[in-house]
């Protein structure tokens, strides 16, 4: 869907609060460049022309380059109809079957669309996971009860009990669950995040995520509810929390809002947006990294210069198509230094 342009205001305010971010420290500001990385990692990733929603993958498919398989519609809980929703692909690596570390991946689609095999801008998102996975990480990309489905917080139980029968499985697919990262886009970034900075390492013998890579997520639920200028997100944000005709409970929100809920566990953060970014304000991201840094939570926070939701400039697909090398580059890198 195509976002009307902002009001000259709000771009305003944008530009002031990515120079006063950039003078205070604490983050990595991107200029998408024209042209392709040299990075062999992300050589050849094609790139929907659209920006958007692309074909889902053949289901089928079950080995791709480099030696990796993937083990299609594993399913992690649920009975009934909502079975279908709570399943999970496992994608792994060639190397020998020693403990590798564990990547989950959380797609995002607004609480109520998107699958585990499609995201963002990218044609074939499962080649692009097998393409970590050739890194040497298993790669599990989740299905989640949709908003239509089911209202929050059955999303974020679906991804804590994937995690948990990944665990339980952890030896028959030779994973690491100590080494265990979340990664998400969107709402699939808002899940990742609930998922790792609400951890309790007191609450139970599974260890917490060690990593969180989060692009253009949601973190503070109360903001998105008062901001007019993004219609899209605050009404989504309505039919998840299940108040999309009511006024939404203070505990609701709270609940499901990442940063008043920021616990023990001190994982390494990384937080990807775009600065003109229509549908979640990258503003967003910068609250988090600004209380993860209060807290003295490792942070980086990597805002991409002119691009918007999914990393898109709808006016040139080879600036989509940098920020998007860019961004996996990136989370190749922290998964490689923190995992």
């Amino acid at each position: 869907m195509k976002a009307l342009p902002r009001p000259w205001p709000v771009r305003l305010l944008s530009m002031v609060a990515v120079l006063l971010t950039l003078w205070t420290g604490g983050v990595l500001a991107a200029q998408p460049s024209a042209r392709p990385t040299s990075s062999t990692f992300t050589q050849g990733i094609p790139i929907t022309a659209s920006g958007y929603r692309a074909p889902q993958a053949d289901a089928s498919q079950r080995s791709f380059a480099n030696g990796v398989t993937r083990i299609a519609d594993l399913h992690y809980a649920g009975a009934g109809k909502d079975h279908s929703l709570q399943t999970l692909d496992l994608y792994l690596p060639s190397t020998p079957a020693v403990p590798r570390p564990l990547v989950v991946y959380i797609h995002g689609g607004g609480w109520s669309g998107g699958n585990a095999r499609t995201t963002g801008a990218f044609e074939d998102f499962p080649a692009v996971l097998a393409r970590f996975a050739a890194q040497g990480y298993a790669v599990a990309s989740v299905n989640y009860r949709l908003s239509g489905t089911a209202i929050f917080p059955a999303a974020r139980n679906d991804v804590q009990a994937a995690i948990d029968w990944l665990q339980d499985h952890a030896s028959q697919y030779a994973l690491d669950p100590k080494r265990l990262a979340v990664w998400g886009n969107s709402s699939g970034g808002h899940l990742a995040a609930l998922t790792a900075l609400g951890c309790d390492v007191q609450a139970g013998s599974r260890p917490c995520p060690k990593v969180l890579i989060s692009w253009f997520g949601i973190y503070d639920m109360l903001r998105i509810l008062a901001d007019d200028d993004y219609p899209r997100i605050r009404n989504a944000a309505r039919r998840f929390m299940g108040c999309a005709n009511n006024p939404c409970g203070a505990a609701t929100v709270h609940a499901a809002s990442a940063i008043p809920r920021l616990g023990q566990v001190k994982p390494a953060v990384l937080l990807i947006h775009g600065t003109a970014d229509p549908v979640v304000p990258y503003a967003q991201s910068v609250a988090l990294a600004s209380a993860l840094k209060r807290q003295g939570e490792p942070v980086q926070l990597l805002l991409v210069a002119g691009v918007g939701h999914s990393l898109v400039d709808p006016q040139s697909q080879a600036v989509t198509q940098a920020a998007n090398e860019k961004a996996l580059q990136a989370t190749l890198n922290f998964f490689k230094r923190y995992l």
